[in-house]
């Protein structure tokens, strides 16, 4: 009977641990499949709102609006970081939590650092991303003082 309980105990823990490394890695896979879907085809931008951004319920009168600034902040990161249009380098993304790195952005507003990832490129910061029920909610952020704060679009 006591076998019975451990097993039972370490499957629960098994499950649990795998189901949350599976949900960080789709994570993960999304953000990569975001910035490869920018930077290397040419899906329209209002495709790429639809299937990767986080779209708050309340704001819905206001979508063609942010679907515009959407529009021109896609064209401004292609031109800003037009290094990376075709580029033969993989896109990286690493949870910012789980980070060993010491030359992270100190984001002061979010206390779920969970949800922020970062995007490298030959080991090279390019983008961070916050998340929101696991859609993107920001990949722009302003740096103050040595802090980060992320811009959202709501």
């Amino acid at each position: 009977m006591c076998n019975l309980k451990i097993s039972l105990v370490l499957f629960f823990i098994t499950s649990t641990l795998v189901h949350c490394q599976s949900k960080k890695t789709s994570n993960e896979e999304m953000i990569t499949s975001f910035f490869n879907t920018v930077y290397k085809s040419n899906i329209p931008s209002d495709d790429l709102y639809k299937q990767y951004f986080f779209e708050d319920s309340n704001a819905i009168e206001i979508r063609d609006r942010i679907m515009k600034l959407f529009r021109k902040h896609i064209v401004h990161i292609k031109s800003k970081k037009n290094y990376l249009l075709n580029t033969k380098s993989e896109f990286e993304v690493e949870n910012y939590s789980q980070s060993k790195r010491t030359d992270l952005v100190k984001f002061i507003e979010n206390d779920d650092k969970e949800n922020i990832y970062f995007l490298t490129v030959d080991n090279k910061i390019e983008f961070y991303v916050l998340l929101k029920q696991n859609k993107i909610y920001s990949f722009e952020y302003v740096k103050k003082g040595g802090e980060g704060l992320f811009i959202a679009y709501y």
